[in-house]
């Protein structure tokens, strides 16, 4: 049995489509691909590393960003998951895998319109299940702001939670919240 195809505007950007063949069967990840127009559908370009997409929606946009939200249910870089991208489809981050516990097939998904985060699934037979994304950070100051800091050096960090933060080199890092660490050691994005 296979779900049918979806083909949806998005909200407030003129021209943008995104286009999903569905669940097909077979193995997954099927490799069918999740597409975007940018032209109103007179050309399509496969978006980078989600090989299946089920079904997918949009959501208000994330705190500094004008792009909707977009959510996806299908695999992204061959993991399936739940998955959010707040930059135009440019990357995704996982934000949950069966919501509720519940293994029956998700066939909607849908930001909410108002609320950054706020995602609604419904199941196949199973009614539905209430989402909420992670915050991103957003708002770092550091001191010192600029300059290579040697072994032992303390650099202070304020965070506000709404973005992502990347770290570069290879830094022991110890991010405390009411003195309680969070974070501890590697590099990248965090």
């Amino acid at each position: 049995d296979s779900w049918n195809a979806e083909l949806q505007s998005v909200p407030g950007e003129a021209g943008n489509l995104f286009f999903t063949a569905g669940y097909l069967g077979g193995s997954q990840p099927d490799g069918v691909g999740f597409y975007r127009s940018t032209d109103q559908g007179a050309t399509w370009t496969a978006v980078a590393n989600v090989q299946e997409v089920y079904c997918f929606g949009y959501g208000a946009a994330a705190p500094g960003q004008s792009y909707p939200a977009i959510y996806i249910v299908g695999y992204v870089n061959g993991v399936y998951g739940v998955w959010q991208s707040i930059n135009n489809a440019q990357s995704w981050t996982q934000i949950g895998t069966n919501p509720n516990n519940s293994i029956d097939s998700i066939t909607t998904i849908s930001g909410d319109p108002n609320v950054y985060g706020q995602v609604y699934v419904g199941f196949h037979g199973s009614g539905y299940a209430i989402l909420t994304a992670p915050p991103r950070v957003t708002g770092v100051t550091a001191s010192p702001s600029t300059g290579n800091e040697g072994t032992g050096q303390v650099v202070n960090l304020t965070v506000s939670l709404t973005a992502i933060v990347t770290v570069t080199g290879t830094p022991t890092l110890t991010l405390n919240d009411g003195g309680t660490a969070i974070y501890s050691g590697g590099s990248g994005t965090n």
